[in-house]
């Protein structure tokens, strides 16, 4: 996955699961994988879900 690719949070914060987010920033590991993304909602809503998820795992988003 790289900068920009639209995915769906599937992680530990329930309230963010299902809504589309877009990924803002990948982090690599030490054999140059990558490992964790920062994430940016596509329609934030404070009300409902965060606007900004930080260094998320990547078993816990999926593409869309």
């Amino acid at each position: 996955m790289k900068i920009g690719d639209k995915v769906n949070y599937l992680g530990e914060y329930e309230d963010c699961r299902g809504f589309e987010y877009k990924i803002t920033k990948v982090y690599k590991n030490y054999f140059g994988f990558d490992k964790w993304y920062d994430l940016e909602a596509i329609k934030p809503d404070i009300l409902t879900h965060y606007e900004t998820i930080l260094s998320v795992l990547r078993q816990d988003i999926k593409a869309v």
